[in-house]
């Protein structure tokens, strides 16, 4: 496992609310960027179970952009793995869906679309007063 933590800059450390990641015991501030490379896919599989369970516990705004071809297989490939979605009220917290929709949903990648994409989900997630995002 190799694990990349980019903690947010110019925030103050003692008031910076933190975040249960679900796979460490460690606290982490709310906005860390981390990168995640895994040794196979059982650890993948592992890891992103106990941060999407995490997340949704926590009543988190989450994402999972899964590698799949058919859009109805994204909630049994998440089942399989043990996340459950959350309950009808709370559904409009959780996007799960093919990653090509968010990655390239007009068949290619830019760098500028991903980013209004994910400003998007912010403003969203900020408009029902989610406490969180996470992707």
């Amino acid at each position: 496992m190799t694990t990349t933590i980019r903690p947010v800059t110019g925030a103050d450390a003692a008031t910076q609310p933190t975040i249960d990641m679900g796979f460490t015991a460690e606290p982490f501030p709310a906005n860390t960027h981390m990168c995640y490379i895994f040794n196979d896919e059982a650890e993948r599989r592992e890891v992103i179970t106990r941060y999407i369970n995490s997340g949704l516990s926590d009543h988190e705004f989450v994402g999972y952009f899964a590698d799949l071809e058919d859009d109805t297989l994204v909630e049994d490939y998440l089942a399989s793995m043990g996340i459950q979605p959350p309950a009808p009220s709370r559904r409009d917290h959780v996007l799960f869906c093919r990653a090509r929709e968010v990655y390239c949903p007009d068949g290619t990648f830019t760098a500028q679309g991903m980013i209004n994409r994910l400003r998007n989900l912010h403003n969203t997630c900020q408009a029902h007063h989610g406490v969180n995002l996470r992707v």
